[in-house]
Protein backbone atom coordinates (compact mmCIF):
# COMPACT_ATOMS: atom_id res chain seq x y z
CA UNK A 1 0.00 0.00 0.00
CA UNK A 2 1.07 3.58 -0.24
CA UNK A 3 2.71 5.31 2.50
CA UNK A 4 2.46 9.33 3.14
CA UNK A 5 4.18 11.88 5.95
CA UNK A 6 1.31 13.44 7.35
CA UNK A 7 2.46 16.32 9.07
CA UNK A 8 1.07 18.80 11.64
CA UNK A 9 2.39 21.82 13.32
CA UNK A 10 0.91 21.58 17.11
CA UNK A 11 1.85 23.33 20.50
CA UNK A 12 4.46 20.47 21.02
CA UNK A 13 5.81 21.64 17.97
CA UNK A 14 6.41 19.61 13.94
CA UNK A 15 4.57 16.24 14.07
CA UNK A 16 4.76 13.35 11.19
CA UNK A 17 3.62 9.84 11.18
CA UNK A 18 3.14 7.45 8.16
CA UNK A 19 -0.43 6.77 6.95
CA UNK A 20 -0.50 3.83 4.82
CA UNK A 21 -3.65 4.50 2.51
CA UNK A 22 -5.03 4.83 -1.34
CA UNK A 23 -5.17 8.74 -1.67
CA UNK A 24 -3.54 11.44 0.29
CA UNK A 25 -7.27 12.87 1.31
CA UNK A 26 -7.64 9.17 3.12
CA UNK A 27 -4.12 9.43 4.91
CA UNK A 28 -4.88 13.00 6.47
CA UNK A 29 -8.11 11.75 7.74
CA UNK A 30 -6.59 8.63 9.22
CA UNK A 31 -4.06 11.01 11.12
CA UNK A 32 -7.05 12.80 12.31
CA UNK A 33 -7.41 12.37 16.16
CA UNK A 34 -4.36 10.66 16.35
CA UNK A 35 -1.71 10.73 18.71
CA UNK A 36 0.13 14.27 17.98
CA UNK A 37 -3.11 14.97 16.25
CA UNK A 38 -5.62 15.53 18.44
CA UNK A 39 -6.68 18.84 18.19
CA UNK A 40 -5.63 18.71 13.95
CA UNK A 41 -8.59 19.56 11.29
CA UNK A 42 -7.83 18.13 7.14
CA UNK A 43 -6.52 21.77 6.36
CA UNK A 44 -4.17 22.02 9.04
CA UNK A 45 -2.42 18.94 7.90
CA UNK A 46 0.34 18.68 5.33
CA UNK A 47 0.71 15.03 3.24
CA UNK A 48 3.48 13.72 0.78
CA UNK A 49 4.33 10.58 -0.19
CA UNK A 50 6.85 8.59 1.49
CA UNK A 51 7.73 6.17 -1.03
CA UNK A 52 10.54 4.34 0.92
CA UNK A 53 7.68 3.34 3.22
CA UNK A 54 5.30 1.61 0.78
CA UNK A 55 4.35 -2.19 1.32
CA UNK A 56 5.60 -1.70 4.67
CA UNK A 57 2.76 -1.74 6.82
CA UNK A 58 2.86 -5.12 8.28
CA UNK A 59 6.61 -4.66 9.27
CA UNK A 60 8.02 -5.47 12.97
CA UNK A 61 8.06 -2.45 14.50
CA UNK A 62 12.12 -2.55 15.03
CA UNK A 63 12.19 -3.12 11.41
CA UNK A 64 9.81 0.03 10.85
CA UNK A 65 11.86 2.25 12.98
CA UNK A 66 14.91 1.58 11.15
CA UNK A 67 13.39 2.31 7.80
CA UNK A 68 12.10 5.85 8.96
CA UNK A 69 15.58 6.54 10.61
CA UNK A 70 17.75 5.65 8.02
CA UNK A 71 15.45 7.92 6.08
CA UNK A 72 15.87 11.14 8.55
CA UNK A 73 13.41 10.48 10.70
CA UNK A 74 14.45 12.26 14.00
CA UNK A 75 12.26 10.88 17.21
CA UNK A 76 12.38 12.71 20.37
CA UNK A 77 10.96 12.91 23.95
CA UNK A 78 7.97 15.37 25.05
CA UNK A 79 10.30 18.30 26.12
CA UNK A 80 12.13 17.28 22.67
CA UNK A 81 15.36 17.79 24.18
CA UNK A 82 16.88 13.63 23.99
CA UNK A 83 16.93 12.89 19.79
CA UNK A 84 16.74 9.08 18.69
CA UNK A 85 18.31 9.75 14.89
CA UNK A 86 21.53 7.78 12.85
CA UNK A 87 23.70 8.34 16.03
CA UNK A 88 20.85 6.32 17.90
CA UNK A 89 20.52 3.07 15.41
CA UNK A 90 22.32 0.93 17.50
CA UNK A 91 20.70 1.46 20.84
CA UNK A 92 17.80 1.39 18.79
CA UNK A 93 18.32 -2.23 17.90
CA UNK A 94 19.72 -2.97 21.20
CA UNK A 95 16.53 -1.71 23.27
CA UNK A 96 14.04 -3.22 20.38
CA UNK A 97 12.84 -0.16 19.36
CA UNK A 98 12.53 3.74 19.55
CA UNK A 99 9.49 3.55 21.66
CA UNK A 100 11.31 0.64 23.86
CA UNK A 101 14.83 2.94 23.77
CA UNK A 102 12.67 5.78 25.17
CA UNK A 103 10.96 3.90 27.95
CA UNK A 104 14.38 2.76 29.02
CA UNK A 105 15.95 6.55 29.02
CA UNK A 106 12.49 7.57 31.52
CA UNK A 107 13.28 4.03 33.26
CA UNK A 108 17.37 5.20 33.39
CA UNK A 109 18.01 2.14 31.76
CA UNK A 110 19.51 3.92 29.57
CA UNK A 111 21.32 7.33 29.55
CA UNK A 112 21.80 10.06 27.27
CA UNK A 113 25.58 12.14 26.80
CA UNK A 114 24.39 15.28 26.04
CA UNK A 115 28.10 16.37 25.62
CA UNK A 116 28.03 13.60 22.41
CA UNK A 117 24.26 13.65 21.86
CA UNK A 118 23.88 9.95 21.93
CA UNK A 119 21.98 7.43 24.04
CA UNK A 120 24.23 4.92 25.79
CA UNK A 121 23.77 2.39 28.57
CA UNK A 122 23.34 3.58 31.62
CA UNK A 123 25.97 1.28 33.60
CA UNK A 124 28.49 3.31 31.62
CA UNK A 125 27.45 6.02 33.78
CA UNK A 126 28.62 4.15 36.79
Amino acid sequence: MKAYKVSYHNYWGDMGKIIFADTPGKAKYQAIGSDGFDDAEFTDLGCERAEYADNHENDLQLDFDLLMIDNGWIFGLEDSRELVNKDSRNMVIKCGGVDKLLTAFEDNEVSYDYENDIFKPAEEDK
